[in-house]
This record gives C-alpha cells, sequence and structure tokens, in this order.
C-alpha cells in the first residue's frame, strides 16, 4: 500500500486476452503536416488514430492499412489544440 500523493507513476504488464491491438515500435508514427491533413507513413496495419478536441471530445478516427499512408483530414475543424492518438503514441498539435 503506497499514499496517492507518493506515488509518481503507475505501469501494467501483460496483455488482455479479449483485446488483440498492433503496437507502435518508437518511430513507427512519422507524419507531414500540409493544408489542413495529416499524412501518416509506414504505419503497420490495423493502428487505429483517433482525433479529439483538447477537451477531450472524440472527433473522428482512421485505421491503418498496410502499405498505405492513412490520412486524417482536419479540413473545415476551427483552430484550435487537439491531440491525435494512436495506440501508445499521442500527439499534440494546433490548428492555425
Amino acid at each position: 500500500n503506497y499514499n496517492l500523493p507518493n506515488v509518481i507513476r503507475y505501469t501494467y504488464e501483460g496483455t488482455m486476452p479479449a483485446i488483440a491491438s498492433a503496437k507502435l515500435k518508437p518511430g513507427e508514427l512519422r507524419y507531414s503536416q500540409g493544408n489542413d491533413l495529416m499524412q501518416f507513413e509506414g504505419l503497420p496495419e490495423g493502428i487505429r488514430l483517433e482525433l479529439y478536441s483538447n477537451d477531450g471530445e472524440p472527433i473522428k478516427s482512421e485505421v491503418s492499412e498496410a502499405g498505405k499512408p492513412t490520412t486524417v483530414s482536419l479540413s473545415g475543424m476551427p483552430s484550435g489544440t487537439y491531440l491525435l492518438k494512436g495506440n501508445d503514441a499521442t500527439i499534440k498539435f494546433v490548428k492555425r
């Protein structure tokens, strides 16, 4: 038992058998930003990219396909801060 103020970090080990998801390896989440879209290359098949508003509301998601770039469109979305999650990796960015 530990007092909550003394806890620095939680970690979990093992996997849940009901959930099978591809894992990202360091450097696999490569992206380029351009006119209202983000393009991701080199992702393994089945990676779900989820876009969230700054207050945590889900906006949209895309699933990667093997050998194809995955594109997340920001067209029509207002300027502001967004979060993009891809399995264990999270990107925080500002759309101007």
